[in-house]
């Protein structure tokens, strides 16, 4: 239960990056949809790097990795700001990408390793499907939609107090 909500929370986080990133590079930087796609490429192998090195991971280590993993984005996502300069931006943003991309891998590989491997396909789907539902929260956590005149900025302030805040009851729960 406790890498399933760990594992919400990473990917609300994953999904706050996304789209925060980008974000900042088109509008607080001027730059194209394709230039910030590319300066996003590090980030994004990075993430996908994360489910093999999940699967590395021993079972019974997978809560403290997971805490880890979480600690490193909390502080890897309070790096990236409007004012963070571009190079501490990508750097910052692949340290996160490629630590959720542990966590989320490691929600699914922990979750299956505690249940009978006959049920390992249903825990594996259930936890999947929590990830999946609480992604558009980390959308809401972002904020930036103040609307039309608004001077809000998105910020990964919040999904990075998410990520701390799963980190501590992931230690607590051990």
């Amino acid at each position: 239960m406790a890498l399933t909500v760990a594992g919400a929370v990473a990917n609300s986080a994953t999904v706050a990056l996304l789209y925060v990133v980008p974000l900042l590079l088109q509008q607080g930087r001027g730059w194209s949809a394709l230039d910030a796609g590319a300066a996003f490429l590090a980030p994004a192998v990075a993430l996908a790097a994360g489910g093999p090195l999940a699967g590395r991971v021993r079972p019974v280590r997978a809560v403290p990795a997971m805490a880890v993993c979480l600690t490193t984005a909390a502080a890897a996502l309070c790096a990236v700001g409007p004012g963070t300069g571009t190079r501490a931006l990508v750097a910052a943003s692949t340290a996160a990408a490629a630590a959720l991309g542990v966590a989320g891998g490691l929600a699914l590989t922990g979750t299956q390793a505690v249940v009978r491997r006959e049920r390992a396909g249903e825990a594996s789907g259930v936890t999947k499907a929590v990830m999946t539902a609480t992604a558009g929260v980390g959308l809401a956590l972002v904020g930036g939609g103040g609307g039309a005149g608004s001077d809000a900025r998105p910020s990964l302030a919040l999904p990075a107090a998410a990520c701390l805040a799963a980190a501590i009851v992931l230690v607590r729960v051990r």
